[in-house]
């Protein structure tokens, strides 16, 4: 009886297998994953331009794989082949996957795992919007070769802290790390003026662990804004684990320690979660940890800073001053041309400006019956962190500066931006003529929501709703109205009685 139920369960394993689609030992949590990009596990359209050869085929799929679907508890290899690079193949296994080669069957079997495998037909959605921008800024990046980490983008001193303080999957084989990294990158981020462009950096080779002193990640790196894929490249990413400190300092390790905390508490403000200590001798650390791809002059010490409850091992160097500098946040939206800076070190460097033209809407409808202008451009402003995987609503020890386009039509009106809280009191920023730069409107706030730019004729605001002044002084009348009229009809009343 028990051979039978195990002859049974055999033979609908094997009818299993030959009934699974693309031909392969098929997983639901596979088929899970496919069904994010492939709503059929057959069919996918690709949001991107056309791969020009099978490199960039291989590139662009790996990218897709991993930022979208990001599988957890599997290997992955996708790439596309065929006339137009039509015909996907996305490969997953698990850790433990292994075959052996059978010579009585004559070929390779699975001695244990699974691997599965999905064969996709592609078609091609274009992007169409913001071409020519986004390519300016592509242009711009470099082509990296992997034997010359000189070249590579290097993320160091506190832009680095910045990174391990905000990012709550900070480690390069984390697979969303690298790419998140590369936007705390000064260089990168100053190639690509802070726009919302993201980068997928797919690992094939680099070094990580935590008793070196730096990490580093190479491979193909996919460059997306929204989600269309614009372009693919080899790029290198580094995390140069040193901090710099003033030349002048006193040559122990303990004026190390106070001119490093002091850098970064400088940076963060004096309430923050890092901490500097010493650590020991650079010669007591296992061999290869130290630094030596960048290598580094240091004074013979390593020194611990600790972030979040996360020890680093760091050098400390004494730097010129064009190494003493402090991060300034600066993004900018390609679609709206809007820009914002800080100087708040409590800022994530890879925080994206998130905003959208606002035309419509009851909220819309609300906001202009409540400031009734003669014209405005309104927007939806968010700031959303990838690193936090959160939105950044408001700065407790700081302010962002914001850049607004003016309308060509609005030239020479006297301008104001407007926040309406939803009890509708009005934030107004007062433009003066220091506050309009290049044709932009600027002012200065510490949260974000819907800010409208507008003006109204002759100055007049909302005579509508008797807002400001208006309402206290028609309020103030209306009370002395009233308390006159009260005294008219008591007094006829002592008359009458």
């Amino acid at each position: 009886m028990k051979r039978k139920k195990l002859l049974v369960f055999l033979v609908l394993v094997m009818v299993a297998l030959i009934c699974i689609p693309n031909g392969v030992n098929a997983s639901s949590k596979t088929d899970e994953y496919i069904r994010k990009i492939s709503a059929d596990g057959e069919n996918i359209i690709i949001k991107s331009v056309v791969p020009k050869n099978g490199m960039e085929a291989d590139f662009l799929m790996n990218g897709i794989v991993g930022k979208y679907i990001d599988p957890q508890d599997y290997e992955f290899y996708a790439w596309c082949e065929g006339e137009g690079f039509t015909t996907c193949i996305v490969e997953f296994w698990t850790e433990d996957y292994k075959t052996e080669w059978d010579s009585t069957l004559g070929k390779d079997v699975v001695i244990s795992g699974e691997k599965v495998s999905y064969t996709l037909n592609a078609i091609y959605d274009v992007p169409t919007n913001e071409v020519s921008v986004i390519n300016n800024y592509i242009s711009r990046l470099r082509n990296m070769e992997m034997d010359d980490a000189s070249g590579w983008y290097t993320l160091e001193d506190l832009s680095l802290i910045n990174y391990y303080l905000t990012s709550t999957k900070s480690e390069l084989w984390n697979r969303s790390a690298p790419g998140r990294a590369s936007k705390f990158v000064k260089e990168l981020n100053d190639i690509t003026e802070g726009t919302d462009l993201n980068f997928y950096l797919e690992v094939r080779a680099g070094s990580q662990d935590e008793t070196l002193m730096y990490e580093s990640a190479f491979g193909p790196m996919t460059v997306f804004y929204g989600d269309y894929a614009y372009s693919f490249k080899e790029a290198g990413l580094y995390l140069k684990r040193v901090i710099y400190i003033p030349e002048n300092t006193a040559d122990t390790k303990e004026a190390f320690v106070l001119a490093a905390q002091k850098r970064i508490d400088d940076y963060l403000g004096e309430d923050n979660e890092v901490v500097v200590s010493y650590g020991g001798l650079l010669s007591s650390l296992e061999a290869g940890s130290e630094d030596s791809e960048m290598p580094i002059t240091s004074d013979g010490n390593y020194y611990n800073i600790e972030v979040l409850g996360r020890t680093y091992k760091f050098y400390i160097v004494k730097g010129a001053s064009d190494k003493l500098v402090e991060p300034t946040y600066s993004a900018k939206n390609i679609s709206t041309n809007i820009s914002i800076t800080s100087d708040s070190g409590r800022v994530p460097l890879d925080t994206k400006i998130d905003a959208v033209k606002v035309t419509s809407g009851a909220e819309y409808e609300r906001i202009l019956g409540i400031l009734n202008l003669e014209d405005n451009v309104t927007y939806d402003v968010k700031l959303y962190s990838e690193a936090t995987e959160d939105y950044i609503t408001k700065l407790e020890d700081g302010t962002f500066e914001v850049k607004i386009p003016i309308p060509t039509d609005f030239q020479g009106k006297k301008l104001k931006v407007y926040y309406v809280k939803t009890n509708g009191e009005k934030e107004i920023f007062t433009l003066d003529e220091d506050q309009i730069e290049n044709g932009y409107a600027v002012f200065n706030t510490n949260h974000f929501s819907i800010y409208t730019l507008g003006y109204a004729e002759n100055g007049i605001e909302n005579p509508k709703t008797f807002d400001g002044i208006g309402t206290s002084l028609i309020m103030v009348i209306a009370s002395l109205i009233g308390l006159v009229g009260a005294t008219i009809y008591l007094k006829r009343n002592k008359e009458r009685a």
